[in-house]
């Protein structure tokens, strides 16, 4: 038998008291329930929302010029998006197309495209700017010195962590090699892994 304080009731069956207040305790959790924050997390958009234009640093030229890279940010995990160039998608100063997309895939993408400056470029910035769903966003590129993407700035900017010390000069990519030392080694190797394997 369950006692409660204020509460009578026998084995297998429940008073009137008891039938009044239980349906109000499971308002109450559900009330309780709603109203608590989401547990962690980000909400994620199929589609309807607007793209992010980003600037992903400058690299300088062996004749003098400079590289401004820029890439963007697609709110959408699902929706591809298409901005013509125009007034919705355009760099400045200059003339509007130099070279930007107009098919944007969804979520971050990184140097997509460069626009080469001379080398008096100096303080001055270019602006890409991005109407989309709505908003408008821009990413402003300039010269100034962490935004350099040598070794490092590059390594930054895909892990997400700043190297300490000095950058280790890493070789290109190179296929991988294997080398047979014995065939009589290796099936040595193979029989004793058999063996443990089924003791």
């Amino acid at each position: 038998m369950v006692r409660l304080p204020g509460i009578r009731s026998a084995p297998g069956k429940y008073s009137a008291t008891w039938r009044r207040v239980a349906p109000a305790l499971v308002i109450a959790a559900a009330c309780a329930a709603a109203a608590a924050p989401e547990a962690g997390g980000q909400i994620q958009y199929l589609r309807g929302q607007n793209i992010a234009p980003s600037f992903d640093g400058w690299m300088p030229n062996p004749d003098g010029t400079i590289e401004l890279l820029f890439g963007y940010l697609n709110r959408n995990f699902e929706e591809h998006l298409y901005i013509p160039v125009g007034p919705n998608n355009m760099l400045e100063p200059g003339r509007p197309d130099q070279g930007q997309p107009t098919y944007f895939f969804p979520r971050r993408n990184m140097h997509v495209f460069r626009v080469t400056v001379p080398r008096d470029f100096g303080k001055k910035e270019l602006v890409w700017t991005i109407t989309s769903n709505g908003k408008t966003e821009r990413a402003y590129a300039s010269l100034k010195p962490e935004f350099i993407l040598d070794a490092r700035g590059i390594y930054r900017q895909y892990t997400g962590f700043d190297v300490q010390g000095q950058v280790v000069y890493v070789s290109p990519n190179q296929d991988p090699t294997a080398a047979l030392e014995s065939l009589a080694a290796f099936a040595e190797i193979s029989r004793a892994a058999w063996f443990r394997a089924h003791e």
